[in-house]
């Protein structure tokens, strides 16, 4: 089957979406041809094909930074990625176009889609329709232009996927969404070789957390908690780089922590799973999360974790079971949360070993093969409506 899949941010651009999408691409081109739009940014290829997946990125204006995008350059990409669309169907057209989020990579998506008479898959990925942190003006769910786009490209695309329970109840609840909307869930690329444990399982305790410094993931509040913990014997890594990177020092250094916290910024692979296997906790205070495949990366590490409620998370996390929950925004329930997991080894060792075992059924092959299944139903369906068609349209 030939994929065209169109994403505003691929790696390394970006963050867990663009994560998400590439390690699908990958796995699809195991057995597909595998064609990916996505935003150009500069000392980046126009062009290249990276472990089976053809790359094209387009330009756009006002990409300042790798982590996050601008609401100007995800504007244009709409226009500029359906030109390269039209452009790359002119010579091979793909038999089916997946799209990771409603705004800004579905709006091309379905435009070509019907210009071509191509069918689309839409994966809802939950910042696209979603976003808790009130000083995002465009906020999907709150700004009335973004909703109508997003309503409308919900409705006019041939299928539509969640990444999570929480995600599909927000897409019914705020953008009309179809109540029989498909749930599939986001899956982990294993490391090919796990780094060994050298958690030291007691004091220092490491902490580790994973994310764009942005404000929807609340690291104001995760070292708000490390100060209340008030125990020097613990260090917090955070993984990750973003606009808030200074901010964020200066409230470290404001709360007395800063010696007790290390900002690793962005990381490669390698250092990311070293640092998971050095740590004794996954801690992540989040707003929300669409489903967050830091957790599924925490999980097959073998952390226990503390994490706010709201999200996706939700899906594979149980309270008690493997994990602790915490409502948003509130530090000292957070850092309660940690004092009950560093004096409890049992309740570690627990957490840890249902963690390795729940994460197995969300390995990438797994999630692509439903993919798949999806795309082969899709396409059988849309094949079998135009020949219906055209039938129809032959007689007398």
């Amino acid at each position: 089957m030939r994929l065209l899949l169109i994403n505003y941010e691929y790696p390394p651009l970006g963050g867990g979406g663009g994560v998400a999408h590439r390690d699908l691409a990958e796995a699809f081109a195991a057995r597909n041809e595998v064609t990916i739009l996505t935003t150009h940014f500069r000392g980046l290829p126009k062009a290249e094909v990276v472990n089976g997946v053809r790359i094209i990125r387009v330009p756009v204006w006002g990409r300042c930074q790798m982590p996050v995008a601008t609401l100007r350059s995800m504007a244009t990409f709409v226009p500029s990625a359906l030109l390269a669309g039209l452009r790359a169907t002119n010579k091979t057209r793909p038999d089916l176009i997946h799209a990771l989020f409603a705004v800004p990579s579905g709006l091309p998506a379905v435009l070509l889609g019907r210009l071509r008479r191509i069918p689309v898959v839409l994966t809802l990925i939950g910042a696209d329709i979603f976003d808790p942190n009130p000083t995002a003006g465009i906020a999907a769910h709150r700004n009335p232009v973004v909703r109508a786009v997003v309503r409308w490209v919900i409705r006019h695309a041939d299928a539509v996927t969640a990444i999570s329970e929480d995600t599909k109840r927000r897409a019914i609840l705020y953008h009309r969404a179809p109540n029989n909307l498909a749930v599939i869930p986001l899956g982990l690329v294993p490391p090919a070789v796990l780094p060994p444990v050298t958690a030291s399982h007691g004091a220092p305790w490491r902490l580790v957390t994973v994310g764009r410094l942005i404000p929807r993931k609340a690291h104001k509040d995760l070292l708000e908690a490390l100060a209340l913990l008030k125990r020097k014997d613990v260090h917090l890594h955070v993984m990750g780089d973003g606009p808030l990177l200074h901010p964020l020092e200066g409230t470290a250094e404001r709360l007395g922590v800063r010696p007790q916290v290390t900002f690793e910024g962005a990381v490669t692979e390698d250092r990311k799973w070293q640092l998971l296997r050095a740590a004794d906790l996954f801690v992540s205070a989040s707003l929300h999360e669409g489903f967050g495949i830091v957790f599924l990366e925490a999980m097959y590490a073998g952390l226990p974790i503390v994490c706010t409620d709201q999200g996706g998370q939700t899906d594979i996390l149980r309270a008690g079971e493997n994990a602790l929950f915490t409502p948003p925004q509130r530090s000292d329930q957070l850092a309660s949360a940690l004092r009950v997991l560093l004096a409890d080894a049992d309740l570690r060792k627990r957490f840890a070993e249902t963690n390795r075992h729940a994460m197995q059924s969300f390995l990438i092959r797994d999630i692509a093969d439903r993919y798949e299944a999806l795309f082969a139903r899709l396409t059988k369906t849309v094949r079998s409506t135009r020949i219906l068609v055209g039938q129809l349209q032959e007689r007398p």
